[in-house]
């Protein structure tokens, strides 16, 4: 899909996807084409932008309009967000998520290769150059709906994942990114005995600290980043961060 969508100019903005949706949604007997969605912003500028050419198609290749065979409807499921921008938002990302989890173009942005993990803001780093060029788009559509701020330190060249979506991106994405870390080809019965072992003890360590820190979140690092130094980000006291590296090492 992101292959696709690179061709376009824009992807959308939160008012322009607010307003679109509430204008096909709160028109109930209105019935709208794909011409009549294009045309609604026609000569109208949103943000600065007055060229929409990819939020359409963005929008329904995620779900969020979808066709009867004829005429286009908003998706049931958003009808609730649509209280608010803000809640939009959310709801926005989560489909988008959703819809990008199996997406190979989307796992060559967010690799091992690009990702780190910030202690002190206790999500996921990712680099500049993980968009390059080609889905720069892409990236302006995160910073636009707040999935991705620029991280404070300029030096870094990075974003930083907002912590608002970090369960999300947990249950959607880091399953995904855990299969797609170790190349097959290099998927030794050696090695793979090894990481079984690495990852019951990191599991044992998990638990443990949990229960210690009264289920306070500990971040079990090394299930999406496998050369940051350490396993698992957790605390010596409730507020006071620590890294366990059990120096187990996990081949890609």
């Amino acid at each position: 899909m992101l292959n696709d969508l690179k061709q376009y100019h824009n992807l959308g903005t939160p008012n322009y996807f607010f307003q679109l949706l509430k204008s096909v949604h709160d028109s109930e007997n209105s019935k709208w084409s794909l011409d009549d969605l294009n045309s609604l912003f026609f000569n109208r500028v949103v943000d600065g932008n007055h060229i929409f050419d990819g939020c359409i198609d963005l929008a329904i290749r995620i779900s969020i309009l979808e066709n009867n065979g004829e005429y286009y409807t908003v998706n049931e499921d958003f009808y609730d967000s649509l209280n608010s921008v803000n809640q939009m938002k959310d709801k926005f990302v989560q489909f988008l998520f959703i819809s990008l989890k199996d997406e190979n173009s989307f796992h060559s942005i967010f690799q091992s290769q690009y990702l780190s993990y910030d202690i002190i803001y206790k999500s996921f780093q990712i680099n500049n150059s993980a968009f390059g060029f080609k889905f720069k788009n892409f990236r302006q559509l995160l910073i636009d709906f707040g999935a991705i701020t620029t991280h404070p330190t300029v030096e870094f060249n990075s974003y930083i994942l907002n912590s608002r979506f970090k369960k999300l991106f947990d249950k959607t994405i880091l399953p995904e990114i855990k299969k797609r870390k170790i190349g097959i080809d290099e998927f030794k019965k050696s090695i793979e005995k090894q990481q079984i072992y690495g990852e019951e003890a990191e599991k044992f360590v998990m638990e443990f600290e949990t229960k210690r820190l009264s289920n306070k979140e500990i971040d079990w690092v090394a299930q999406y980043i496998v050369n940051e130094g350490y396993d698992i980000a957790s605390y010596n006291e409730i507020e006071s961060i620590f890294n366990y590296n059990l120096k187990i090492k996990h081949y890609i």
